[in-house]
């Protein structure tokens, strides 16, 4: 499209300008392109939550954005009518800019063409960032619904989260726009509009999806009240090692402080499933236990993903000592005399790990229930 769109303006002697303005809208639709050929497919491979009411959210999420009524085609089609209206029926017409006091049949094709191209993958964006908004309160509401238990028990939370954040990449396509439209008041506002209500539904959804607890009450009493975890992980050929860690819960993710030298890291660098298991019992009751074993996957916090989140790791800096006091007053004190292994300072001695949880399995009074997320 872009040859043919230079062949024309070269051909039909347009302004210089026309030519670049076509090419920059042709970018534009490029990089919408990009972002929703990236975006469809991780939609569609979504996991159905083991919830029915989830399941039916996440289900109308999907059916409204791949429907055969093509939502946002008319949406696309109602942008493109404005458009239209504006560059031909208003009484200066704009789109004479582009293409002379002449509109020659072959070059007001193309740009028409071309309009719609840019109209439909605006409509596209807008509509993938309102549905994932929908699709966010629905799932906020789910989780306030279950008044006893307060989360939703679907493992796809990451991934939504994820894709909310891609879905901002629609405004990398309207930097191209801008120089467009940077002449005309009208469609500079129209962009600026565009842009602004892509950005506060894709943020929006972010924070809701964030907001949705992923864990029942009583789990998170035992992820912020209980001492001691024993971690377990695995190495590339399946060798199983089990240490006990001390940990800490943001309200999101564990973190935990391990040694560069133990063989837990070396088995998280090679493969990064992992289970936690937290277990709290009362010595008056035996059977009186609480425990709660989660699975998922780590990260390990790397010096760059230090500096990229030094607010984060000050607020865990803080959550370690306020748990631990004197296990860190007593390190900081004499851990230049202990070995190695036995150190605490970050990125010398220890690494931070996140592990996020994919599922878990809770217990209490020696009854299992287990509970995907």
């Amino acid at each position: 499209m872009e040859a043919v769109g230079l062949a024309i303006a070269f051909s039909g002697s347009l302004p210089i300008k026309s030519a670049i303005d076509g090419s920059l809208m042709i970018l534009a639709v490029v990089i919408w392109s990009q972002v929703a050929v990236y975006i469809g497919p991780h939609i569609r491979s979504l996991r159905n939550p083991s919830s029915l009411r989830e399941m039916r959210i996440i289900e109308q999420y999907k059916q409204v954005l791949f429907s055969r009524r093509r939502f946002e085609a008319l949406l696309g089609l109602l942008i493109f009518s404005l458009l239209l209206y504006y560059l031909v029926f208003t009484h200066d017409m704009p789109i004479s800019r582009w293409l002379g006091s002449r509109l020659e049949i072959v070059p007001t094709v193309l740009v028409l063409v071309l309009l719609w191209d840019v109209a439909y993958r605006i409509g596209l964006g807008l509509w993938a960032s309102l549905m994932s908004l929908r699709r966010s309160l629905k799932l906020r509401e789910a989780s306030m619904a279950r008044f006893r238990l307060g989360y939703t028990p679907y493992r796809e939370l990451h991934t939504l989260k994820r894709l909310d954040l891609t879905s901002m990449a629609f405004l990398l396509g309207v930097v191209p726009i801008v120089p467009v439209c940077v002449e005309d008041g009208v469609l500079l506002y129209a962009t600026a509009t565009y842009a602004l209500l892509v950005f506060v539904t894709s943020l929006s959804s972010w924070i809701i999806v964030d907001s949705v607890p992923i864990y029942p009450v009583e789990v998170l009493w035992l992820l912020n009240e209980g001492l001691y975890a024993y971690m377990g992980t695995a190495s590339k050929d399946g060798q199983p090692h089990v240490s006990p860690v001390i940990f800490v819960f943001d309200g999101k993710a564990v973190y935990a402080l391990i040694s560069k030298v133990s063989a837990k890291l070396k088995n998280l660098r090679e493969n990064d499933r992992i289970a936690l298991l937290i277990d709290v019992r009362d010595p008056a009751d035996f059977l009186n236990n609480r425990a709660i074993l989660v699975k998922g996957r780590v990260k390990i916090f790397s010096l760059i993903d230090a500096v990229a989140s030094l607010p984060r790791l000050i607020k865990l800096r803080e959550m370690f000592h306020r748990k631990y006091p004197q296990y860190m007053r007593h390190y900081a004190e004499k851990g230049h005399k202990l070995p190695l292994a036995w150190r605490t300072t970050l990125f010398i001695s220890r690494l931070l790990i996140r592990i996020d949880a994919e599922e878990f399995q809770y217990w209490r009074r020696v009854s299992a229930i287990y509970v995907p997320t």
